[in-house]
């Protein structure tokens, strides 16, 4: 999936969480991140943390908000992000792709 924002502006990407069988997961409890990176062969150091909220958990929804000064520094930006969401012991990707930022 590709996510573009505007540099310097706030958004609010919002996530389903499902499993292999696209079925909805109850994430009651769990803890949501989003990471970006430079680049999709550079996962070490994000450019971007941003800590998300579980909104619906039986629902499995999630979501995360970004602030201006989380992207005013990135004007046209493009980078790979992962949201990431654990529960438990458990961790799992709920979405990556490219994140753009245009100025």
């Amino acid at each position: 999936m590709t996510i573009t924002i505007d540099a310097g502006r706030s958004a609010e990407l919002s996530f389903t969480c499902t499993d292999n069988a696209g079925e909805i997961v109850d994430i009651t409890g769990g803890t949501f991140l989003f990471y970006a990176y430079p680049s999709p062969t550079d996962l070490e150091t994000p450019t971007l943390t941003l800590d998300g909220v579980v909104t619906d958990g039986e629902a499995g929804l999630a979501a995360v908000q970004v602030t201006p000064a989380d992207t005013e520094e990135m004007p046209y930006s493009v980078l790979w992000y992962e949201a990431m969401l654990a529960l438990g012991s458990d961790e799992w990707r709920v979405d990556s792709g490219k994140l753009i930022v245009q100025a």
